[in-house]
């Protein structure tokens, strides 16, 4: 009786564990969400000021194509950089992993799928010559 009280007890306190955390991480992602809002912001502010310097030097066209070019050229450099990285040794290991336990579970579940009928088998062969002989 008593360990399925401290049971009960484990149980809900490992609900209400996982509710505060999912809490605590829809709090986090909320503050992560509004904190890239303004510095999305900030960049469009930034880029404003760029332009307004710029426009008296090379003018309005020009320099709305300079801003334009240096945030393309950005672009191009952090596309490459995120396609060229190098893949994450842990996950690849986590992978390999997955797939021997996934093969070898296949494995069994085939030898088992084999080994029923096979027994069938020979449990009625054994249970016929018991009859004949007795």
């Amino acid at each position: 009786m008593r360990t399925l009280r401290l049971a009960r007890v484990a149980a809900e306190a490992e609900g209400l564990l996982l509710r505060r955390r999912l809490r605590r991480a829809a709090i986090r992602a909320s503050l992560a969400a509004v904190a890239a809002l303004f510095a999305i912001a900030a960049i469009a502010m930034l880029h404003v000021f760029v332009l307004l310097r710029l426009v008296p030097v090379w003018g309005p066209e020009t320099a709305a194509l300079s801003v334009g070019g240096g945030d393309l050229l950005l672009a191009i450099i952090l596309a490459l950089v995120a396609t060229l990285s190098p893949s994450d040794r842990i996950a690849n290991e986590a992978a390999r992993v997955r797939d021997q336990a996934l093969n070898e579970m296949r494995n069994v579940f085939t030898v088992t799928s084999l080994l029923r009928p096979l027994t069938g088998l020979l449990i009625e062969q054994w249970l016929l010559r018991r009859r004949k002989r007795g």
